[in-house]
């Protein structure tokens, strides 16, 4: 039985998880080695992401067996950025026995009296830190798509100034083009147009028919649909 876990996440690859450890193991006098500690970097606010988070799924596993007395967090928004959704995982790890700690909530470690408004404050401190993770990722999101504009082709433009975002190759001869809205529309379809191809077969084709050199990592980011034009 592992009756400590320590979960830690981000959601961008720029960021670091492991700096979350140290504060955990501080605020709370643990041990590493007395832990069972399980990261990811993936989102916690978008609902389509949930099924790829291998090792909150794992998590959830553990404490449903009753193997977790212990869950250990930086903050509670890195279990869930959903308002809903995080309060449904607390109940979920009260009624198996789990006990939940955030770093940045002591107010988790208070004794509510049992009573109906003992109650009533305790949910209500859940509900509130989940409104203010899921809030955050909101106004982030928001943010984000007022900043780009989608151009008749379904290429991002910058959307203050019209600049093409992603169309600069560097071409065989050893110069640099900058590709408009409907070439690099049709770059795309082009290569989507290999199916499975192996990536230097792609690449070469692409050089035979644009003159511009391509990476293995565009050919990626544009089959696994990151480009809203496809």
């Amino acid at each position: 039985m592992q009756n400590n876990v320590i979960y830690l996440r981000v959601s961008k690859e720029e960021l670091d998880e492991n700096t979350q450890l140290p504060e955990i193991i501080k605020a709370f006098n643990l041990k590493e080695s007395d832990c069972l500690v399980l990261q990811e970097r993936i989102s916690a606010y978008k609902e389509e992401r949930q099924k790829f988070r291998s090792e909150f799924i794992k998590l959830r596993k553990l404490v449903e067996s009753g193997q977790v007395k212990n869950l250990y967090v930086y903050s509670l928004e890195r279990l869930e950025r959903n308002t809903l959704r995080l309060f449904e995982f607390y109940f979920f790890c009260e009624a198996n026995g789990c006990n939940v700690h955030g770093v940045l909530q002591p107010s988790l470690e208070l004794e509510f009296e049992k009573n109906p408004m003992g109650t009533f404050a305790k949910y209500q401190q859940v509900l509130l830190y989940g409104l203010l993770g899921e809030n955050e990722s909101y106004m982030t999101s928001q943010r984000t798509k007022k900043s780009f504009e989608i151009d008749k082709y379904g290429n991002k433009i910058v959307s203050k100034t019209g600049v093409l975002l992603g169309g600069r190759f560097n071409t065989i001869k050893g110069s640099t083009v900058k590709l408009k809205s409907k070439e690099l529309y049709s770059l795309k379809k082009y290569i989507l147009s290999f199916n499975k191809s192996p990536h230097d077969v792609i690449i070469k084709q692409v050089g035979y028919k644009y003159g511009i050199k391509i990476s293995s990592a565009y050919i990626s980011k544009v089959r696994k649909g990151f480009e809203k034009s496809l």
